[in-house]
């Protein structure tokens, strides 16, 4: 079991910073750098969540749940889910997803979304076996779940 928590403290160190900037760019290499000052006001309303997986004490992957106004639209997404290479494969990425999963149903959202590029196959296993289904009536490489049923 690795360490899975909300991230919380502000301002977060500057080597999380670095770390989360690191795990970014290796879903895209456009991404533009963020600051401990950005994350803190992404997180600032309640309704985007940052979670991340450390390995002695390092974060090694990541995701953010975003909520769009839980008590009234009660839709979510998942986006940022990345998991660094060296820790693949190890269930770092499946408790991520069951944590922000977990907050998602725990606060109404009743549908999730999320997007998923053609060349993550191991992506999109997971995806399947945390019952998401291709949804292209969204947009090509998107998943969602609906009449899924609560945990517990």
């Amino acid at each position: 079991m690795h360490d899975i928590h909300i991230l919380t403290q502000y301002p977060i160190s500057d080597e999380d910073v670095v770390r989360l900037n690191l795990l970014r760019t290796t879903l895209n290499e456009t991404y533009e750098a963020i600051t401990s000052t950005v994350i803190e006001a992404l997180t600032e309303s309640g309704n985007n969540i940052i979670f991340v997986a450390r390995v002695q004490g390092h974060i090694v992957g990541m995701v953010v749940l975003k909520r769009s106004c839980p008590h009234i639209l009660r839709t979510g997404s998942i986006t940022s889910f990345i998991v660094n290479e060296q820790h693949r494969c190890g269930g770092i990425g499946t408790q991520l997803l069951r944590r922000a999963v977990s907050v998602a149903d725990q606060s109404g959202v009743t549908e999730l979304t999320l997007r998923a590029g053609a060349n993550r196959i191991e992506a999109r296993r997971l995806y399947a076996k945390m019952g998401f289904k291709p949804c292209t009536c969204i947009e090509e490489n998107f998943f969602r779940t609906h009449d899924r049923p609560k945990p517990g």
